[in-house]
């Protein structure tokens, strides 16, 4: 309420013939992705310079400049402003619409191709992220300097259109002598990322031909690396270790060290899936200790996840747990969606390991995290999953309520997320803690759903199961 009074203040002080520059100046900020720089604001506002210097003068408690890029101090003044200003969905849309409109007019640089893809993403103009997705020289761009962005750009659209990745760069896969080497590996990149190995492979082998035709070696090692990680998604667990292994002699040759940790970091996946646990461990070591001795915070974090699943392969299990906590608040503060979303993939498998083993308190520590971890990535199916499994456990502890509530909470993410799998868990989770707690009116629909579901995926070893508590149940009942 105060940011608004400001902003009314504005209007009558800096344009008293209500010509609408305050609310045009603010909502291009508002807009932006990480800001808009001065001559930008002035150049999407069609604001003139008299106008806005003494406005930001007026605003300097609420504008800062980061890295030359203005934006709102705190984010209540970007509430503000939406309210006042663009109240309706069609306006927000419009928004952003202006300034994708102006960053598809700039000189092309990493920084207009992310604000562009974000611009369109935004104002939901799917034909507009699609064209500009399959830019090739936009989507290097983006790629080079905004990974998780540029892939969850390709899930929205995805979702909204059903065109995946794999089809829209099919004439690449098809033909990759056909395009540029940066476009190439850009996309063969994206495919690892995304684990569609399938078009990722034929990419990175001719790239590493053409490495080795060449004669060089630092582009044959990044290739190696790349052809390594999709053989390894591929579960070819052996061709992914020998790419790893020709990787790794590079990097010792040519004393690349940021890339051989990076190619111990990889390699140890490989070792750890054909149980070499001992080869694993000396390489994930020696990784750990170049990303302490590099400063890499980042890679830290995922080598130190990967080792905490190597103890729980282990079965060391408290100390999996200790390394897995030691890796995600360095993983939180980088920012690294697809490492935070296997990190917390990692915690429903530690809690998954530790309620077997009767550490109910751990467990269910474990599976808070993950469902925080999960909110903050906007994954609703793993919200849901590990919001089912601590319900498992509150169950375990004898929590009867507060497990039935959570299941519940569970249900109702598993069916908006159209995920049949983790409902018909949770509705025979919570039929059983029903069960206990006498209610066996109310567990009978949410078993007879349950088996329904089981019968749909497939999933027919649960039903004798089912068909036991719900027999049990009616007992009561008669």
């Amino acid at each position: 309420d105060l940011v608004d009074l400001i902003l009314e203040r504005c209007e009558h002080d800096y344009d008293p013939d209500g010509t609408g520059l305050v609310p045009a100046a603010l909502t291009a900020i508002w807009a932006s992705s990480r800001g808009l720089a001065e001559p930008e604001i002035l150049n999407v506002a069609e604001v003139p310079q008299a106008f806005w210097s003494p406005l930001r003068m007026a605003l300097q408690e609420s504008l800062v400049s980061y890295s030359g890029m203005m934006g709102f101090s705190h984010d209540d003044i970007a509430d503000a402003v939406e309210t006042r200003y663009l109240a309706s969905a069609e306006a927000r849309r419009a928004a952003h619409r202006r300034l994708a409109g102006f960053f598809a007019s700039q000189p092309l640089d990493g920084r207009t191709a992310v604000e562009l893809l974000y611009q369109l993403d935004a104002a939901g103009d799917w034909d507009g992220l699609a064209a500009a997705l399959q830019d090739l020289p936009v989507f290097a761009e983006a790629w080079e300097i905004a990974k998780p962005a540029v892939i969850r750009h390709w899930e929205h659209l995805t979702d909204a259109t059903g065109l995946t990745p794999a089809a829209a760069y099919a004439d690449i896969t098809a033909r990759p002598d056909d395009f540029d080497d940066q476009h190439v590996w850009a996309v063969a990149a994206l495919f690892m990322t995304t684990r569609q190995s399938e078009s990722a492979l034929p990419l990175q082998r001719r790239l590493a031909d053409d490495a080795r035709r060449d004669g060089d070696p630092l582009h044959l090692q990044a290739a190696l690396g790349m052809e390594g990680v999709s053989l390894f998604l591929s579960r070819d667990y052996e061709g992914s270790l020998a790419r790893h292994e020709e990787e790794e002699a590079i990097c010792r040759r040519y004393d690349a060290r940021q890339e051989l940790q990076m190619c111990l970091g990889n390699k140890a996946n490989p070792l750890i899936a054909l149980e070499r646990f001992d080869e694993a461990r000396r390489t994930l070591d020696e990784a750990i200790d170049l990303c302490r001795r590099l400063g890499d915070t980042q890679q830290l974090g995922r080598r130190l996840a990967t080792l905490a699943e190597l103890l729980l392969k282990q079965d060391d299990l408290i100390a999996a747990e200790a390394t897995l906590r030691d890796a995600m608040p360095i993983l939180e503060t980088g920012g690294d969606h697809i490492a935070l979303e296997a990190g917390a993939q990692r915690l429903n498998d530690l809690g998954v390991a530790l309620k077997n083993a009767e550490h109910y308190e751990r467990a269910e520590a474990c599976y808070r995290d993950a469902e925080r971890l999960a909110r903050v990535l906007r994954r609703p199916a793993l919200v849901g999953f590990a919001m089912m499994n601590r319900g498992v456990v509150l169950g375990r502890m004898r929590r009867t309520a507060e497990a039935i509530t959570l299941l519940e909470e569970a249900e109702a993410i598993a069916r908006d997320a159209e995920n049949s799998d983790v409902l018909m868990r949770c509705l025979f989770n919570r039929a059983g803690r029903l069960v206990e707690a006498e209610r066996y009116a109310e567990a009978l629909p949410a078993l007879d759903e349950a088996m329904a579901l089981a019968r749909e995926t497939g999933q027919e070893a649960m039903l004798p199961h089912m068909e036991a508590m719900a027999a049990a149940a009616r007992s009561h009942l008669w």
